[in-house]
Order: C-alpha cells, then sequence, then structure tokens
C-alpha cells in the first residue's frame, strides 16, 4: 500500500495521514501477532530471511517522500504568506490614499456649500423687496 497524492494539502494533513499510515501498519502487524494460534509452532522459513525490495526503492522512500513534500509546502505556504503580506501593504496604500482623498473632497464639499450659502445670500440681497 503506498500513500495517497497528498500535493495541495497543508503540512498538518500529510503529517497525520503519515501517521496514521505507520500506525495503521505497526496496528496490523500486532493484529496478526495477537491472532496467530500460541501451540502451533513457528513457522521455518527455508527461503532467505531478507525481505526482498522492489527494484530501487529503499525502505526510507516512504518518510523522505512525505518529507520533501512537507518541505516543498512549507515552501509553498512561505510564499504565499510573503505575497499575502505584499499584497496587504499596497492595499493599506490605497486605502490611505482614498481617506486623504476623501477628506480633501469633504473640505472642499464644506467651501463650495459655504459659497453658495454666499451666493443664495447675495442674490436675496438684489431682489425687489416686492419678490419676497
Amino acid at each position: 500500500m503506498e500513500l495517497p497524492n497528498l500535493e495541495g494539502q497543508p503540512g498538518w494533513v500529510v503529517v497525520l495521514v503519515f501517521a496514521l499510515f505507520v500506525a495503521g501498519g505497526l496496528g496490523g502487524l500486532y493484529l496478526r501477532r495477537k491472532t496467530r494460534d500460541p501451540e502451533e509452532p513457528p513457522a521455518v522459513d527455508t527461503k532467505s530471511a531478507t525481505v526482498g525490495l522492489p527494484p530501487g526503492a529503499s525502505s526510507n522512500d516512504v518518510a523522505r517522500d512525505a518529507l520533501t513534500f512537507l518541505a516543498a509546502s512549507a515552501q509553498r505556504e512561505a510564499q504565499n504568506a510573503e505575497e499575502a503580506e505584499e499584497e496587504a501593504k499596497v492595499l493599506r496604500s490605497q486605502l490611505a490614499t482614498c481617506d486623504r482623498e476623501l477628506a480633501l473632497l469633504q473640505v472642499q464639499h464644506l467651501a463650495l456649500q459655504a459659497q453658495l450659502a454666499a451666493c443664495e445670500a447675495r442674490r436675496d440681497d438684489m431682489r425687489p423687496r416686492h419678490d419676497r
């Protein structure tokens, strides 16, 4: 049995799946040992006592693959964090610019309101008295 493809998963998921994979294998060995009939003599293997691995494979392949994946995942997460920080910095700058522009427009609006009120007052002063 081999580990499922965990590409794109967070690091803690990879570690958890790897731990469950190892624990499951150890649990299976433990259960096989427990369910063996104790009165039956152990079978003597006349063949070689070494376990053969597929060509080019080593016993550490799964662990090395998991650690390689964790390192790549951590690097991607760090890069994503840096990009998010940069984007937040740009957005903060844009927000500050918008706040300054809003404050300027509010001041201009108040000045235009005052100018309009002055114009209306002058217009009222210029009208003949009987129009009022």
